[in-house]
């Protein structure tokens, strides 16, 4: 959601920027703006379809409920799907009119040190001319998850 909303904002604050200076430079603007957009979504859209798999020192129990925690609130929904835990988004995102939403899976596998190993994909989406809908959320939501890891483990950055 937010990739989405900075790409509105520099929509809008462009296009306005762009008319102001006058008809010329706002359909260039707006030639660049789709550009830009085209390949926005497709590098998401591969950022988004890539599994992540990780070791981390904490429990299974630990880390489903920090997991749970995170997809929690009205952005995202429990599904039924491939992984041990399953969220749907909800709402808009790139490329999401009339699509259907996609659906984010976790499974958890306890390591033999007492650990978790995590991995996290995309196991349900929808593509409308090779752009996967709503894939900024997918990031943007799988990105922070990768923080919040992190931050249990102790660690300052996420390295993919």
């Amino acid at each position: 959601m937010q990739i989405f909303l900075a790409f509105l904002i520099v929509t809008i604050v462009g296009f306005v920027s762009a008319l102001a200076v006058g008809g010329g430079a706002a359909f260039w603007f707006a030639i660049a703006w789709f550009v830009g957009l085209v390949i926005l979504s497709l590098v998401l859209g591969a950022y988004a379809k890539r599994q992540i798999d990780l070791a981390h020192s904490a429990d299974p129990p630990t880390i489903q409920q920090v997991i749970e925690s995170h997809f929690s609130g009205v952005g995202w929904k429990n599904v039924q799907g491939d992984g041990l835990m399953n969220f749907q988004s909800r709402g808009i995102g790139i490329n999401s009119w009339n699509s259907k939403n996609p659906v984010v899976s976790v499974s958890l596998s306890p390591t033999v040190d007492g650990g978790t190993e995590v991995s996290i994909w995309m196991s349900e989406w929808m593509t409308r001319t090779g752009i996967v809908s709503s894939c900024d959320r997918v990031v943007s939501k799988r990105w922070t998850l990768l923080r919040k890891l992190a931050a249990l483990e102790g660690e300052s950055e996420v390295r993919l």
